[in-house]
């Protein structure tokens, strides 16, 4: 059986504001359109249709996703519907066998569910169109499904369009439906736009269907599997039926999540088993984290990768391109970005380590800043292995902190340090005998007037 697949993600998101097409709204760091897109590439169809609007067409996220995935875009300039929609994105002269209609704001959908609705009606032959539904705890906003005898799926109606008795119904329309593929075309031609909203009904297709004797027939899912979104409130809906999805995952898995509803990740995040995580710690996007390694409270991380048996934070900050090889210690109020930590290497408390590359071993004491832009152009910091930083120093880049060198604290490095060199960079100290004396006298002489 061959298979055409058409994403409807032409929505403006005018419920949302308008600032951004609707299906680059993010869930767990994807944005909506790319959670479908995945879901969909695991068919066997090498025919998937997007179909847009201006808004998107041009937007730098959906130039990122066509150069990541393979789809054809379809522009829809004039909003008038479901239907139309999907007669744009019908080719008459090159069918497949079904064509699955699906929309870029369920974030929610997978390749398995999807999959299921397609092996269900493979055996049901006679079917020419199956729809995906659900049982809603609130079915208010939704199409509702009119089911006959047999269980046959005689005709959906849109809400503003149901009456009183077809409101009370709890069935009701996801919005993903699989077609004979001739069918549609022919149905198509013949959905009118008489309804409330004045708009083509892509739904209006099954009573069509069984007005001519078609037999239509549906399958039921969670709800929880085809969320749709429309609105802030939805996206936050959305987003918390994802994180539990992710979590009961990573806990499948064998990573303990001590406070699993206080844990945030992203789509693409990979922990390996017997990765700890403690309770307000927020994992961004391209995290990979290696078996024994533990991330301590209120530690923020995107584009990294951790190997085994490292320990972060609490309240460390890990930004974009960080290597931490095994064994590293990233302490409190430790922020890394554009970095390599060898393994061994220890950076405890209170330091900023950027654009740098810190070889095995290096002990990085509390304080030390790497000054790596100039107001102009950021340059690197080399600290090679066995290396000793001594607190409150500063490393003023380009510069290279050679093999076992130490530098002492509250030192400012301007010149790179040879191996197993001393660097001291600081005033002398002066102590005044007595001084301290006189001024806890001025100062009382000041207090009595």
């Amino acid at each position: 059986m061959s298979l055409s697949v058409i994403i409807l993600a032409a929505g403006r998101g005018t419920r949302m504001g308008g600032h951004l097409p609707k299906v680059l709204y993010e869930v767990a760091g994807c944005t909506m359109l790319e959670h479908v897109l995945t879901a969909v590439q695991t068919l066997e169809s090498d025919d998937i249709r997007v179909i847009v609007g201006p808004e998107l067409l041009n937007h730098p996220l959906f130039i990122e996703l066509k150069e990541r995935y393979n789809f054809t875009v379809v522009l829809q300039l004039e909003r008038n519907g479901t239907a139309d929609a999907v007669r744009h994105g019908i080719s008459p002269g090159h069918l497949h066998d079904k064509t699955l209609v699906v929309y870029g704001d369920t974030p929610m959908i997978t390749g398995q569910l999807l999959k299921s609705l397609l092996s269900s009606m493979r055996s049901d032959p006679d079917a020419h169109i199956m729809n995906l539904g659900f049982k809603a705890n609130n079915p208010y906003g939704y199409g509702r499904l009119i089911i006959g005898e047999k269980n046959a799926l005689l005709s959906i109606v849109e809400e503003q369009d149901a009456n009183t008795q077809q409101k009370a119904i709890d069935t009701c329309n996801s919005g993903i439906m699989l077609f004979n593929s001739t069918t549609l075309v022919t149905l198509l031609q013949a959905v009118s736009n008489l309804n409330a909203k004045g708009e083509y009904y892509l739904v209006d297709t099954v009573k069509l269907a069984t007005q001519q004797g078609l037999p239509c027939i549906y399958m039921l899912c969670d709800e929880s599997e085809v969320l749709g979104v429309n609105t802030y409130a939805q996206l936050a809906e959305a987003e918390m039926a994802m994180q539990n999805r992710i979590r009961k995952k990573m806990i499948d898995l064998g990573v303990m999540l001590y406070a699993p509803d206080t844990a945030f990740f992203a789509a693409d995040t990979e922990l390996e088993p017997g990765v700890k995580i403690h309770p307000y710690v927020v994992l961004g996007k391209n995290v990979k984290i290696a078996a024994g390694s533990e991330v301590y409270s209120f530690s923020h991380l995107e584009k990294v990768v951790v190997g085994n048996n490292c320990s972060i934070g609490p309240h460390a900050r890990i930004r974009e391109h960080v290597v931490l090889e095994s064994d590293v210690r990233v302490g409190n109020f430790v922020e890394l970005k554009k970095s390599r930590l060898g393994s061994g290497t220890k950076t405890s408390h209170l330091c900023y380590i950027g654009d740098a590359d810190l070889g095995s071993g290096v002990n990085v004491g509390a304080g030390v800043v790497c000054a790596n832009y100039d107001g102009f152009t950021k340059h690197k910091t080399l600290i090679e292995d066995g290396a000793f930083i001594g607190s409150n120093s500063s490393l003023v880049a380009p510069i290279t902190i050679s093999s076992n060198a130490v530098i002492a604290a509250g030192s400012t490095i301007c010149e790179d340090v040879p191996p197993d060199a001393l660097a001291i960079a600081r005033n002398k100290q002066t102590n005044i005998e007595g001084r301290g004396m006189n001024h806890r006298r001025k100062k009382r002489h000041g207090k009595h007037g």
